[in-house]
């Protein structure tokens, strides 16, 4: 089965915009709080990647991890914050 290249972009992200400009794909788009990437469009160059200032951008190879892609961006890439609830997920 052929690499499934996936980047995304985390809360890092400080809307420099460096990384839209440098996309051949115009992959990089603005969306409300910080810059998405369109994965029909990317072509895994990883130009992104190496331009950004704040480290932002991560490269994502796992397809069962992607799924929680979003989750991921919103706590700055795999930070899971468990808080003062149970492994269980729920407040007694």
């Amino acid at each position: 089965m052929a690499e499934i290249i996936q980047y995304f972009i985390t809360n890092k992200c400080k809307n420099c915009a460096q990384c839209q400009d440098v996309c051949p794909e115009k992959a990089i788009y603005a969306a409300e709080d910080k810059y998405c990437i369109n994965d029909a469009r990317c072509n895994g160059c990883g130009s992104c990647v190496e331009i950004c200032p704040e480290q932002a951008i991560v490269k994502e190879t796992d397809p069962f991890r992607i799924i929680n892609r979003e989750a991921d961006s919103f706590f700055g890439g795999g930070v899971w914050p468990l808080g003062d609830y149970p492994l269980g997920g729920k407040e007694e």
